[in-house]
């Protein structure tokens, strides 16, 4: 049976996409190398925070990416 990062891995195109370098981290960060070594319990709060956490740096990354098209638009504008 493949290991939860193994699984993502296989669906993902680059080894070490964002998504698993930030997965990786919080792994780090509850001092685990796999989520099924965590409790039940820490399990459940691992996810909240990769999912919470996750979801706050993608909107940021999708606000980044939108002041920087309203850039691009600025500057057609001045031409």
């Amino acid at each position: 049976m493949k290991t939860l990062l193994e699984r993502i891995e296989m669906f993902t195109e680059e080894k070490d996409s964002e998504y698993q370098k930030f997965f990786k981290a919080k792994l780090k960060e509850f001092g685990v190398k796999e989520p099924d070594e965590l409790s039940k319990e820490d399990k459940k709060k691992f996810y909240s925070e990769v999912e919470k956490e996750w979801d706050k740096e993608e909107d940021h990354e999708d606000d980044k990416d939108k002041d920087e098209d309203d850039k691009d638009e600025d500057d057609e504008e001045d031409d």
